[in-house]
């Protein structure tokens, strides 16, 4: 009799593969790390009861083979020692990282293999927690590295950006005796380290965001590679780089991960101050009204008297500038929103008043563009659209 066991296990068996891989997938998806990371502080912080404080703390920050060292000897078992508290690592975790593990490195050791950990606690916003990561192993007698925690270890806690940024963030370290005899406690601590696990998985991986100004209009111009759950785009204007006000929402892509244009012209002729410089911040948010604040631009508007007139203004192929007043030489170029010259030429003499044709078929796309001309004292911008 033929059995249909086998066939159906080995189904089950691709279907968990399929769907580990998956999981692994979603777990690693955006995760960065930095570190490890040494601390620039370190003290000695009492703890109740016990019968030594540590000495050379600083010898703590770096591995160079010279080291913190318990002050007093642990005569009795289980006697413990203070806190050997380590902080400031600098880390500078994005906004938007959403934090994962924290991994402690200890380098150390002690010559009589006498010393066991007794407790090993995260330092949040200056207070020691209340989880310990010890090994319940006895220190070795030469130099050698612990790992605590890992990549998804939280210790027991919550933590922010903010919270792993700060000055106040470390780590304490408490050591006891671990059996009774004459050999004295020698403990000594090479480095402490310590590495933190994010994920940066964003709602908009934004590519460029750029502003340029030509006759009084500001164009914003901004390049997304994907969007997660993205309802809408808010750009907010301030003349100060404090109050901003609102002052255009543009609908974002939802779900994609292809190249995305965005472009938006802000008319500042009639603004509070039509001149001087202006801050555009430009910020998303979700479908769930998180929002999030992904660039700012600075522009400076100068009121000129413009030396040339640029018809007709929108145009299909060919533009026709008017130089009313030009010393010559002069120079004629024409950018697109992000800055790259698609059309530039020299000319040497020409009447005053008189039109100079620019035929620029087959040469740019549909779009926003600017036309520059310089001389040797004057520079003025015109924007046209195609």
């Amino acid at each position: 009799m033929k059995s249909h066991f086998a066939p159906a296990y080995y189904y089950a068996v691709i279907a968990l593969c399929i769907l580990s891989l998956v999981l692994i997938t979603l777990l690693t998806f955006g995760q960065s790390s930095q570190g490890p990371r040494n601390g620039s502080s370190a003290i000695n912080s009492v703890i109740v009861g016990s019968t030594s404080t540590w000495s050379n703390m600083t010898n703590a920050l770096t591995v160079n083979a010279v080291f913190a060292n318990n002050t007093s000897d642990l005569t009795v078992t289980d006697q413990y020692t203070d806190y050997l508290l380590i902080s400031n690592f600098g880390f500078t975790i994005p906004p938007s990282g959403v934090i994962l593990g924290i991994q402690v490195r200890v380098t150390r050791l002690e010559t009589n293999s006498k010393v066991l950990d007794y407790r090993l606690r995260l330092v949040k916003g200056g207070s020691i927690g209340t989880t310990d990561r010890i090994s319940g192993a006895v220190w070795p007698s030469i130099n050698t590295t612990r790992v605590y925690g890992g990549t998804s270890d939280l210790w027991g806690n919550t933590w922010t950006n903010t919270d792993i940024n700060s000055s106040a963030f470390g780590v304490a370290l408490a050591i006891k005796r671990a059996a009774g005899g004459v050999a004295p406690i020698n403990a000594q601590v090479d480095n402490i380290r310590i590495t933190i696990y994010y994920n940066t998985s964003l709602p908009v991986e934004l590519l460029s965001y750029t502003a340029a100004v030509a006759d009084n209009v500001v164009t914003l111009h901004w390049q997304t590679a994907t969007e997660i759950n993205n309802n809408y785009f808010t750009i907010a204007r301030s003349n100060d780089g404090i109050t901003y006000n609102a002052i255009a929402q543009l609908n974002g892509s939802g779900n994609t991960s292809g190249i995305r244009n965005y472009s938006f012209n802000d008319d500042v002729t009639n603004a509070p101050s039509p001149g001087g410089t202006f801050y555009y911040r430009l910020s998303q948010t979700d479908f769930d009204d998180t929002t999030k604040e992904i660039g700012l631009r600075t522009v400076t508007v100068n009121k000129t008297e413009n030396i040339f007139s640029v018809y007709p203004n929108p145009f299909i192929n060919t533009i026709n500038v008017c130089l009313d007043d030009v010393a010559m030489p002069a120079s004629i170029s024409i950018n697109n929103v992000s800055g790259r010259i698609v059309y530039s030429e020299t000319i040497s003499s020409v009447a005053r008043g008189a039109e100079h044709i620019i035929n620029l078929t087959g040469k740019i796309e549909p779009g926003v563009y600017f036309v520059s001309v310089t001389t040797a004292d004057k520079k003025t911008v015109q924007r046209i659209i195609k």
